[in-house]
């Protein structure tokens, strides 16, 4: 119950965070902000099912979707390129649809790891962040990235999706033939991203207050 634990104790402490910074926050902020308040009672109430060895992936179907059209709509609203604001748009439906025909299909049901889905949007999230990045790093000129909350959002997302492309992409096959691999995989590689994730959130709420003072020194 470590895991549970601490993510829970993370997404409690942003919320506490974001509703302290909500009057200043920015547009990508709140929408932040909007998918921890979800992320928490889904994440509690998926600890206590586990806790009374209830199966809780099911939850995990429905908020896998969601937060991948928040994260989305972050870099939506980012992102200049109307070429990428399209792909944005379009890929948000595509995912949903994925997801639903997995279900009705039988390929991936609402009591098994819903890996697919997992591998398709993180896939996707690393797509509009490097798209981002491009966006910022092209211009030959110098800004100060520290104080910008959605490069901290961005790095922490881009390290979390990559190891979720490949650690729970395969997580379901790992959990079907070889457990002790997937528990493995899960406490060494997938919490640890987890928790990178919410300090460079945290970072992201406080970064203009936190590197305010260096700036003023230059």
């Amino acid at each position: 119950m470590i895991d549970v634990y601490l993510i829970v104790f993370f997404l409690s402490l942003l919320t506490l965070v974001f509703l302290l910074k909500l009057k200043t926050a920015t547009y990508e902020q709140k929408i932040l902000g909007i998918t921890i308040l979800i992320a928490l009672p889904v994440e509690v109430l998926g600890g206590y099912l586990q806790s009374k060895g209830i199966n809780n992936l099911f939850l995990y179907h429905i908020l896998i979707p969601i937060q991948y059209c928040l994260y989305s709509f972050i870099f939506y609203i980012a992102i200049k390129s109307v070429l990428l604001k399209n792909l944005i748009f379009y890929s948000i439906p595509v995912a949903l649809l994925f997801s639903l025909v997995l279900f009705i299909l039988d390929i991936q049901t609402v009591d098994t790891y819903n890996s697919y889905t997992i591998a398709l949007t993180s896939f996707l999230t690393c797509i509009w962040i490097l798209g981002y990045y491009r966006q910022v790093f092209t211009p030959l000129e110098i800004i100060y990235l520290e104080r910008e909350p959605l490069f901290w959002i961005s790095t922490g997302l881009l390290f979390y999706s990559l190891g979720c492309f490949f650690v729970d992409g395969l997580m379901k096959e790992l959990i079907l033939n070889y457990p002790k691999l997937a528990k493995f995989y899960y406490y060494k590689v997938f919490l640890p991203l987890s928790c990178f994730l919410y300090v460079m959130f945290l970072i992201s709420f406080i970064c203009r207050n936190l590197f305010r003072k260096e700036l003023n020194k230059l």
